[in-house]
């Protein structure tokens, strides 16, 4: 997959049918592998599998020519951080990684980075039962 976007950057083009399953796929793998970077980053005590992570990104978005800026700093709270991680990553520096995809190569990378993303917070998140908890709550209001 990283060759055949290199080649696309390059201006070798594979058929624009190759070139937009290569930006999904890359939107994709983005959004997955930063939303885990930033989650285990926001854990604590990842900080070499974060940088893997991380790194493992840098060829392909060089390529991409699309810059991801630093998570924010770790704040007092491990909850702080997590909501701090959370922001980044749909509203923030990360979020803007989704926008720069879309705009570049169209909006379908986009909207799966940001997928991607969502998907990761929402085994973060989710916890069994709270649906039902809340939607009772509600009925008794």
């Amino acid at each position: 997959m990283l060759g055949a976007a290199f080649l696309l950057l390059l201006g070798i083009p594979p058929g624009r049918a190759g070139v937009d399953e290569l930006a999904k796929a890359a939107g994709w793998r983005l959004g997955d592998q930063l939303s885990l970077a930033g989650l285990l980053y926001a854990q604590g005590g990842q900080d070499d599998k974060v940088e893997q992570l991380l790194s493992s990104l840098k060829p392909m978005t060089d390529a991409m020519q699309i810059a991801i800026k630093p998570l924010p700093p770790r704040a007092e709270t491990s909850a702080a951080t997590y909501a701090d991680v959370i922001h980044y990553l749909i509203k923030g520096d990360g979020a803007d990684v989704g926008s720069e995809l879309a705009g570049k190569f169209g909006k379908e990378a986009g909207t799966l980075f940001e997928v991607a993303i969502k998907s990761n917070l929402l085994i973060l998140l989710y916890q069994p039962g709270t649906i039902r908890a809340s939607a009772r709550l509600s009925s008794r209001a």
